[in-house]
């Protein structure tokens, strides 16, 4: 059976996903996200922050990975249009980091009004270069962890698809920098 993140190609679009879905489905959990891991204004209540993957805030999933790349589409967003703040994200599995594509996502944010505007780089291991484009690196090792620790049944599923990505991946001998989980 078909696992329901399973929704892309790329494994680190998949990780994106799981997050992603969790987030939007749990409001608890969003606001616990926004709380342990982003700098959040006061002004900004997680049940009225939208969660968006592989899109813009609103708009219609884009169906080709790559068109998203192409356009400078985060990985994933949270936003508040009502403040204009929004946290953007370039999520990393196997690939290396460039740091323009954070600076392509913030210019995307502000293209569409967005004036409160947090990057964010998840990876393997925490990125030092994010450090260059003013955003806040985690590893996907410290997201499954602080899934793990969650009592939200949303965060456990996302955390037991990290475990079934990571055990799928090295069963195929596919490259991973470092273990997703434990």
């Amino acid at each position: 059976m078909r696992n329901v993140f399973d929704q892309y190609t790329q494994p680190e679009n998949r990780l994106t996903h799981a997050i992603a879905v969790a987030l939007s489905e749990s409001t608890t959990l969003r606001a616990a996200f926004m709380t342990d891991f982003l700098a959040t204004p006061a002004a900004v209540a997680a049940r009225d922050t939208i969660v968006s993957s592989q899109t813009m805030p609103g708009s219609d999933t884009l169906d080709d990975e790559a068109e998203a790349e192409r356009m400078g589409v985060p990985d994933l967003w949270l936003a508040h249009e009502e403040t204009g703040w929004c946290a953007v994200f370039e999520n990393k599995l196997t690939a290396p980091f460039e740091p323009d594509q954070v600076r392509r996502h913030v210019r995307t944010a502000a293209r569409r009004g967005f004036s409160e505007i947090e990057p964010v780089v998840l990876a393997c291991r925490a990125e030092p270069r994010a450090s260059e484009v003013g955003a806040r690196s985690y590893s996907w090792r410290e997201i499954h962890a602080w899934l793990r620790r969650q009592t939200d049944a949303w965060a456990h599923r996302a955390a037991g698809y990290f475990e079934t990505l990571e055990a799928r991946m090295i069963a195929r001998d596919e490259e991973l920098p470092s273990p997703l989980t434990g």
